[in-house]
């Protein structure tokens, strides 16, 4: 399963590569406002291998999810059941790292398993502005991840603008 979003932020590759990439640690809580907690290790420049674990307390991404999927609750692969109140780990690991080009990391998180996210950085049609793509790929998906497919693309969809919305306003706004 792939989910691809796209955006246009009127701030130049440099400066929304160096954002998001090499201030991975300090931009994550702000385009994933659920989460409570990032660690990065090494601590450091980021780079290829570089580890982040973050702890989410989502408890209305896991209703949104419960809601498209009509499950009241998320039974990850561990057999351990996840409710909405309990928050979830992800560690990312980073893959590549190619300055103002790309930046991509493999993640894992428990129901969703273990996935691709890229980010591509190229020039916008206009001076000064930066086309953004994000593409997360799930790798093996769980069975019934597959069969309900149809239900969830819509709510990735959406999820996934909505993070690089965030990403867009933090970076166009006036600077104090």
């Amino acid at each position: 399963m792939k989910f691809e979003a796209r955006i246009l932020i009127e701030r130049p590759v440099s400066e929304v590569f160096e954002f998001l990439a090499v201030n991975f640690r300090q931009a994550y809580p702000l385009i994933e406002p659920t989460n409570v907690e990032i660690q990065q290790k090494p601590e450091g420049a980021v780079k290829v291998g570089t580890k982040f674990r973050t702890v989410n307390a989502n408890a209305e991404q896991k209703r949104e999810w419960a809601r498209a999927t009509g499950r009241a609750s998320l039974k990850p692969s561990a057999g351990l059941e996840i409710t909405p109140e309990q928050p979830s780990v992800t560690v990312l690991e980073v893959t590549r790292f190619e300055p103002e080009h790309l930046f991509s990391f493999r993640l894992n998180q428990e129901p969703i398993g273990t996935a691709n996210a890229a980010y591509t950085f190229e020039p916008g049609n206009r001076p000064g502005h930066t086309r953004l793509s994000c593409v997360l790929e799930l790798e093996k998906p769980a069975f019934y991840l597959k069969l309900i497919a149809p239900l969830v693309r819509p709510w990735a969809d959406r999820y996934a603008e909505k993070q690089l919305e965030r990403l867009k306003q933090a970076l166009e706004q006036p600077k104090r």
